[in-house]
């Protein structure tokens, strides 16, 4: 026999090294509960509003015009919110689905 048939240990342990780093990476996948995405549909929505709110009042202040710039920015900023808040619920409803088919393919196996 040939010194090079003969498997050696540390081939085999390289093998297992690598096999629980792939292992460890398929669940090392960052799982978002559905607390983060409410947080961040609330958080849109109320970012939409505000950014609209001081850009409006700042133009209003500028420019002397008091309510008008102001409400006109705050519903283009509600609108704004509202469309990001919509985009992610879509988001979140996509990786629940994903997630979903996932645990049922594994449970197929």
């Amino acid at each position: 026999m040939r010194k090079h048939d003969i498997p050696s240990p540390l081939d085999a342990l390289e093998k297992k090294i690598k096999s629980a780093r792939k292992a460890q990476e398929q669940s090392a996948l960052p799982h978002h509960g559905g607390a983060s995405h409410g947080m961040r549909a609330g958080l849109d929505l109320v970012s939409g509003v505000a950014v609209g709110t001081a850009i409006g009042f700042g133009l209003d202040t500028w420019l002397g015009t008091m309510p008008l710039f102001l409400l006109i920015c705050m519903m283009i900023g509600t609108a704004a919110g509202v469309k990001l808040l919509m985009e992610t619920a879509k988001r979140a409803s996509a990786e629940v689905d994903e997630e979903e088919t996932t645990q049922e393919s594994d449970r197929g196996r």
